[in-house]
């Protein structure tokens, strides 16, 4: 392993760690009792959804990330045995915010470094890493994580499709687009 390379990785795997963290801190004391406003939708929504295959309840909603919740409820009525509760349910629906939320890390590290350097990609990472509407909706399950995940997907695919332009490019920029579209109507 050359040098360079070995203090690139003592610096971006402690800056993973700590990002990971703060996406993290709060899960422990959000868990289930606070309840955010959207929250209770968004879980009738995909209750709906994965026992009658439609959304009554507030249809208006973006439909991304209840359909994407329902098809977790439905991996985890399999993996339980159908015993799972509400409980459960909101605890994959959060982790799963959180997890969108860091993957958003990763993808702003790639679109930095695909505009300038490594360095960029630390900077666009450093500028959100603690954003506290971030953090915050990474604490809930709704929208607003998936969306963002989806919007900067777009631009790295943007960006990749500018240096070379392939079919496969265009289809992942018109998917991640229509995906964060559906995921929060404000993308």
């Amino acid at each position: 392993m050359k040098a360079s390379s070995a203090i690139w990785t003592v610096i971006v795997i402690p800056l993973i760690l700590a990002s990971s963290f703060i996406y993290l801190h709060g899960f422990r004391g959000l868990l289930p009792y606070y309840i955010d406003p959207d929250e209770p939708h968004f879980y009738l929504a995909a209750s709906e959804i994965r026992l009658t295959g439609r959304v009554q309840i507030n249809p208006l909603y973006p439909p991304l990330r209840p359909y994407q919740m329902a098809a977790t409820q439905w991996v985890v009525d399999v993996l339980s045995g159908g015993r799972a509760t509400s409980t459960a349910y909101a605890i994959f629906a959060r982790a799963e915010s959180a997890f969108f939320a860091v993957l958003l890390l990763a993808v702003l590290y790639r679109i930095g470094c695909n505009l300038h350097s490594r360095l960029a990609g630390l900077f666009a990472v450093g500028l959100i890493m603690a954003d506290s509407q971030l953090v915050s909706f990474s604490h809930v399950a709704r929208g607003d994580s998936l969306s963002w995940l989806l919007s900067a997907g777009a631009i790295l695919g943007t960006l990749r499709l500018l240096r070379q332009e392939t079919k496969g490019q265009w289809v992942i920029v018109v998917l991640c687009s229509l995906g964060a579209f559906l995921a929060k109507y404000s993308a």
